[in-house]
């Protein structure tokens, strides 16, 4: 899962994929702290952290957070693009690649939940 963050494509695209992808990290790391300092003990990130350990829950994609498999020991990111970001805007990946926003699941999600469900009825 490609996780964006709001770099200009000029603050990296001079650095080898290796240290796009370790700056990409680091300001993952400190936006995901903040996120959490900030989000997680509100009543929705209660909701999503409900959600993820639902057993029936199996991704979650929101303007908070971005889960493609719940059931996995990752713990999930946070999603740096806002309602406000450009579909325009060059973001850098957690991988290092430089994109624009609107070709990231983020992007997409930036608005609403999205919540994929396991269900024996409609798949048994």
């Amino acid at each position: 899962m490609a996780t964006a963050l709001s770099a200009p494509k000029t603050a990296c695209s001079s650095l080898p994929n290796n240290d796009k992808k370790g700056l990409a990290q680091s300001k993952h790391a400190k936006a995901k702290k903040s996120y959490m300092d900030k989000h997680g003990a509100t009543l929705a990130g209660q909701f999503e952290k409900a959600l993820r350990i639902n057993p029936l829950i199996k991704q979650i994609f929101d303007p908070f957070i971005m889960d493609s498999d719940t059931r996995d020991a990752v713990e999930p990111s946070a999603n740096f693009v806002t309602p406000s970001t450009s579909a325009k805007t060059q973001v850098t990946t957690l991988q290092g690649d430089v994109k624009p926003a609107e070709k990231t699941n983020e992007f997409i999600h930036r608005n609403h939940l999205h919540v994929t469900a396991v269900d024996a009825y409609l798949l048994p």
